[in-house]
Formats: C-alpha cells, sequence, structure tokens
C-alpha cells in the first residue's frame, strides 16, 4: 500500500567496515535521507538497533508465544524468522552437538534463546576441503551448540534462525553429532 498513513521500513544490515584501501569516510547504513526515484520521502525518520524479533525475544519460549508463526515461503526470502523444536540427542559429555547451516545464506541461530552465533554460508575457492567428495561446499557449515545450552536427553529444545539474506533451502538445517575422542 502507498499514500498518506503508510510506513515504510528499511532493514540496514552491518556487515563491517573494509579496513584496507579506503580514503573516504566509513558510512554504514542509511547516510543521506531516503528518496523514490529522487523525491525525498517526508519524515521523521526513526533508527532502531536490532530487529522486531530480537526486541519482542522470538527466540525464547516466553517470546515465540508473542508472535505468529507461518509455514515456510514457498520462494527464499529476506528478512526471515524460522522456528524449530527438536530432542535433545542421546550422548555423553564428550558427544558435540552441532548445527548443520546447509541451505541457509546468511543470519543468525539461537538454541534455546542461546546466540549460538552469525552465520555466512560463502562458498569455498575450490572443493578441496569439501567432504563427502563433492565439489562445491560453503567455507563453514557446522556451528558447536553447548550441551549445558540444551533439555535433557530427550527433552524439547528451541531452534530459532534468522536469515536476512533469503535461505535457499532452510528445509536442509540439520542437528548433527560429532565424537571428540582422544
Amino acid at each position: 500500500a502507498s499514500g498518506a498513513g503508510s510506513t515504510l521500513t528499511l532493514l540496514a544490515e552491518e556487515l563491517g567496515y573494509a579496513n584496507y584501501g579506503f580514503k573516504t569516510p566509513r558510512q554504514k547504513g542509511l547516510s543521506a535521507a531516503p528518496s523514490v526515484d529522487g523525491a525525498p520521502l517526508a519524515g521523521p525518520w526513526q533508527t532502531r538497533a536490532g530487529l522486531a524479533g530480537e526486541h519482542l525475544q522470538v527466540m525464547t519460549e516466553a517470546g515465540s508465544k508473542r508472535v505468529t508463526w507461518g509455514a515456510l515461503p514457498s520462494a527464499p526470502t529476506a528478512a526471515t524468522w524460522y522456528q524449530a523444536r527438536f530432542a535433545t540427542p542421546d550422548g555423553d559429555g564428550a558427544t558435540e552437538i552441532l548445527v548443520n547451516a546447509t541451505g541457509l545464506g546468511r543470519g543468525r541461530i539461537w538454541v534455546n534463546g542461546n546466540d549460538v552465533g552469525r552465520y555466512w554460508l560463502l562458498e569455498r575457492n575450490d572443493g578441496s576441503e569439501c567432504s563427502g567428495g563433492r565439489a562445491r561446499c560453503a567455507t563453514q557449515e557446522l556451528y558447536h551448540v553447548p550441551r549445558s545450552w540444551l533439555a535433557a536427553a530427550g527433552g524439547e529444545n528451541v531452534l530459532t534462525l534468522f536469515e536476512a539474506a533469503g535461505a535457499p533451502d532452510p528445509t536442509s538445517v540439520r542437528l548433527a553429532a560429532s565424537s571428540m575422542h582422544d
């Protein structure tokens, strides 16, 4: 919808600053008044750090209930929240639990409200280190989840993702277990 009373929300993502070869001032996000076809958009404009989902704490059990979760989109969409529940796998303290982020683009992972971290599945320059004989793979696909963040074996956990870029296949995300024995 457009016209009086409409709201336009812009998402500006900061991916860090270049630390080489630049002589111009460093600017991130909106650095001038927004315009459409050269015509300035009337304000007032407000800036808020963080995403609405972060403010609502949708990655926690209580926050998850504050929003309505829908079906998976049929095509990749940017700025999308995903959530799934999973049972804690059996295993001893030597078994590491990992989130295999294959199928995602760029974003963040939380487990039970704990921030696992950012992911960005950049493709490797070559397939020299790809597992399973694959010719192409991401620079990093596995993200560690400390067992102390999980419910007891068989208990329910909440996996929350914020996909900034548009996940090619969010249904490919899996848990992985890895035994780290001497």
